[in-house]
């Protein structure tokens, strides 16, 4: 019953956002196309989300990191650098007046993530945070 409710949770959080448009955090300027930035693109489907996050790695090696985050229903993947995360578990609850699903993710290296995905009357954000298997932040985003 209360994977039904989350499901249900998240395909009215995701039917939100039907027929929108790709967005962007900050835009790459063509002029430099060596020159990397952070992005968060999005296309959003009947019940799902496909990204492409471009950004800064936490760690400090002054690399980017590139990552896919799937959403569909209530099973998300994420892939940073070619190592998948696969969904472990999915919550949902109701704060301030926003439904919040968080998706936790776990790649065959025991790094992990979490995706919150947060929706009002009024908008919607996903915030992506994946760690290393020694805990430490390695890329975090946010739309």
């Amino acid at each position: 019953m209360k994977k039904a409710i989350i499901l249900a949770a998240v395909s009215l959080i995701l039917s939100g956002c039907d027929n929108s448009s790709t967005s962007q955090v900050e835009k790459i300027d063509d002029a430099k196309p060596k020159q990397e930035s952070a992005k968060f693109n999005c296309i959003n489907g009947n019940v799902s989300i496909e990204c492409e996050i471009q950004a800064g790695d936490q760690l400090g090696s002054g690399k980017w990191r590139h990552a896919k985050l799937n959403i569909s229903g209530s099973d998300a993947s994420l892939n940073i650098d070619g190592e998948l995360f696969v969904k472990t578990d999915v919550s949902s609850a109701f704060i301030d007046g926003s439904r919040v699903v968080t998706f936790e993710l776990m790649s065959a290296k025991k790094s992990r993530a979490e995706v919150d995905l947060e929706s009002s009357n009024s908008s919607t954000s996903l915030r992506v945070r994946a760690w290393n298997s020694a805990g430490k932040l390695m890329l975090i985003s946010s739309r």
